[in-house]
């Protein structure tokens, strides 16, 4: 346009834009994106120390079920916890929804698997 390339991005659908909470500042936004990951962070820990807990003391037979509880349970308090953190479009919403309950799954089922599994159980000849 007379000389000068424009940018020029679709608009997002007046469906999709969370109207209730566009007069949220940029400071609010982000501080209450990174407690309610500091606290999704917590659970995922906690999770963990419970199930590392339950296979020490009573073995695999019983962490294993541990944690799919908590592949069902967790996304439902993500989901909780979400309600309090405020995004200008519902696609921004879901991507951080997705991203919180994907580290925790991906963290809960392969990361502390390997991590509480000792490496001699890895490698023994049953």
């Amino acid at each position: 346009f007379r000389d000068r390339v424009l940018k020029v991005e679709e608009p997002t659908e007046p469906s999709a834009v969370r109207w209730m909470d566009l007069s949220a500042s940029t400071l609010r936004k982000i501080i209450l994106r990174i407690l309610n990951l500091l606290i999704t962070l917590g659970v995922v820990s906690f999770s963990g120390y419970l199930v590392a807990k339950v296979r020490e003391n009573l073995g695999p037979g019983y962490s294993g079920p541990l944690v799919s509880v908590f592949n069902s349970i967790i996304p439902q308090i993500v989901k909780l916890l979400m309600i309090f953190e405020p995004h200008t479009t519902e696609g921004s919403f879901q991507t951080s929804l997705y991203l919180k309950i994907t580290l925790f799954r991906w963290v809960n089922t392969a990361v502390l698997t390997k991590l509480i599994t000792p490496f001699t159980s890895t490698v023994s000849p049953e």
